[in-house]
């Protein structure tokens, strides 16, 4: 499977984290319908169902706990690149 944008991870990371599409579109200003479209690209791209929707909201599958744990490595090698980053760019 080819990586075609980093940034839908941190979005599934967002809607796992919220358990809602709206609450979880808010951070990056999208609109619900953009990220409800992200999301199901990012199901049809690995396959898998990653969130069961019900009444409660978006909750993570089986699958999508284990694609969770990914994400939220690829969240703090980021943080950790932005950070080395700022630390090289001193006086």
């Amino acid at each position: 499977m080819q990586i075609t944008d980093w940034t839908d991870y941190g979005l599934f990371a967002a809607v796992a984290r919220h358990g809602s599409l709206a609450r979880a579109a808010h951070e990056p200003g999208l609109s619900q319908a953009t990220l409800s479209r992200r999301m199901t690209a990012l199901e049809q791209r690995t396959g898998r169902r990653l969130f069961a929707h019900g009444a409660a909201g978006y909750t993570p599958t089986t699958e999508g706990r284990a694609l969770l744990e990914q994400a939220k490595k690829m969240e703090a090698a980021a943080r950790g690149i932005a950070h080395w980053s700022a630390a090289q760019s001193g006086p």
